[in-house]
């Protein structure tokens, strides 16, 4: 199965896993996977037009049960052989950096509102939720104190990120389909990002954190109610 084909099939999974989850197991459809995983909705802004901010990230509401999630939450998913974790040291390539993943994440959420909250999975492994340290805390505040047997936390300022790397192509030759120059060939094309503030992050196992979100519509009501103070990326706010 090919990156793009792993990559929408892991997410078509992850929006029928959100949607059993927050319906308490009688619905696997309030989720759905964006058009093109939320490149769309950026598209469109680049052009100055706009969607409807849930269309940000690479999951959206497709029943009206599936919007108060939506509306607080904005989702990346990332499904590969391997993620680089050493990439939050790295800010140049963005190939499966956690860094660059992270950046896309905040990007989406910047954008629309809402705060970051990205899934990875590698092969033959778990897969992971991160989101920003405060929004465990304020779960907490709440009465959801989430425990788990391990974690990792990862923090970096507020810097430049690059989110995406396109090589040049080489000379097109007759009758051959044009090929991307090797890297180190040519000058990439550099898509860039800043946060908009310090990152500090924990991804913690998916499914330990459902487990504990015992009432999950309480969840979505609570932090409906409290979104205010949630950690939505704010410039020139510091975390």
């Amino acid at each position: 199965m090919g990156g793009s084909s792993k990559g929408s099939s892991y997410e078509r999974d992850l929006a029928r896993r959100f949607s059993l989850h927050f319906s308490g197991g009688e619905a696997d459809d309030w989720f759905w996977r964006t058009s093109g995983s939320g490149s769309r909705a950026t598209n469109l802004a680049a052009a100055g037009k706009n969607l409807t901010h849930l269309q940000n990230g690479d999951m959206a509401p497709i029943r009206p049960e599936g919007v108060p999630l939506c509306e607080i939450f904005s989702f990346e998913f990332k499904s590969y052989s391997g993620i680089d974790m050493h990439g939050v040291f790295h800010t140049v390539s963005p190939e499966r950096s956690l860094i660059s993943f992270w950046a896309k994440c905040v990007r989406d959420a910047e954008a629309s509102g809402r705060v970051p909250a990205m899934v990875t999975k590698v092969n033959r492994g778990v897969s992971i939720l991160w989101v920003p340290v405060r929004l465990l805390s304020l779960l907490s505040q709440y009465g959801w104190h989430i425990s788990c047997d391990r974690a990792l936390q990862f923090w970096f300022p507020a810097i430049e990120v690059v989110t995406k790397r396109t090589d040049p192509r080489r000379r097109k030759v007759k009758g051959k389909k044009v090929a991307k120059a090797k890297k180190g060939k040519g000058t990439p094309r550099l898509e860039k990002y800043t946060f908009p503030e310090p990152q500090h992050v924990v991804g913690i196992a998916l499914e330990t954190v459902l487990a504990q979100l015992t009432k999950p519509d309480k969840v979505v009501e609570a932090l409906t109610a409290n979104f205010s103070s949630l950690p939505v990326p704010q410039r020139g706010t510091v975390a």
